[in-house]
């Protein structure tokens, strides 16, 4: 892109500009797959990577609203992971802003959690919860999974009062939500201390045209990221300044998170293992 020389997918050099025998020069290249309109990047050995570990996504779809972003935090991963399997925070850090147009109290229920081979999935229900204009009360279906290697996808719906004991408080089936969110989000480390942040969020069902609520909906959605960020980065000033041996505190809370990392740390220390066996 600058001297105009041209590489080809595997990484040799074709032509350069001026020069009727190009070097025989390479360049290093990454594996790379597109799924459900997410770019996939495979950063190390190419004989090791495998699309079907990929987690499934919403996509982008073009019929619906959605907005994308991203921003870097000044913070290790596995604080924006720890931020992420537990939602309770929602009621306190997003207080203006998330909770009101959730229209739930996330840290009064407790989530059902259930663990997998690479990743962990929550689900709840909100019964009695404000609609996202304060317009009605609504039952609200909540489900989220969090993936390996950092990948948040969840889906909300809202139901008429009642439908959640109407379905066991399990998972809606056959019932038809009066309308739906959706977010995914992605964590990428940069560094020990830095990570990349990249985000979707979108409504669907009958609010699935762009208006003005539903826009109003969006930002505050994304102001609230804004709001992570900042707890997140203050928490890893804090970390930096803590004795490595002091004493640490477990809350109900923290099952989400604690799940999170010991898988985390059991994938990690596999594929140590591996690399010093060869």
């Amino acid at each position: 892109m600058y001297r105009g020389m041209l590489f080809s997918s595997g990484g040799t050099c074709l032509q350069v500009p001026g020069m009727d025998n190009p070097p025989a020069r390479c360049v290093r290249t990454y594996p790379v797959l597109e799924k459900d309109a997410w770019l996939w990047i495979w950063m190390g050995d190419k004989e090791k990577a495998d699309a079907a570990l990929i987690p499934n996504a919403f996509g982008f779809a073009p019929d619906r609203p959605m907005r994308t972003g991203h921003m870097d935090y000044d913070a290790h991963y596995q604080l924006i992971h720890d931020n992420l399997c537990d939602l309770s925070h929602v009621d306190f850090v997003h207080a203006t802003t998330l909770r009101p147009i959730s229209g739930a109290h996330w840290s009064e229920t407790a989530p059902r959690i259930t663990s997998a081979d690479r990743g962990i999935r929550l689900e709840r229900w909100f019964e009695s919860a404000d609609s996202p204009d304060g317009s009605a009360v609504v039952d609200t279906w909540n489900s989220y999974e969090f993936a390996v290697p950092g990948v948040f996808i969840m889906r909300s719906g809202r139901f008429p009062p009642g439908t959640a004991a109407k379905c066991n408080y399990a998972a809606p089936t056959g019932v038809v939500p009066i309308n739906e969110t959706v977010e995914q989000q992605a964590v990428t480390p940069i560094s020990d201390r830095r990570t990349a942040y990249f985000f979707g969020t979108a409504v669907v069902g009958d609010n699935a045209p762009l208006t003005p609520d539903v826009n109003r909906r969006i930002e505050v959605v994304k102001a609230a990221f804004t709001e992570d960020r900042e707890m997140i980065e203050a928490q890893q000033r804090i970390w930096d300044l803590t004795p490595a041996g002091d004493e640490m505190l477990f809350l109900p809370q923290d099952k989400g998170p604690f799940l999170m990392r010991k898988l985390l740390a059991r994938l990690i220390a596999s594929e140590a293992a591996a690399s010093a066996a060869n």
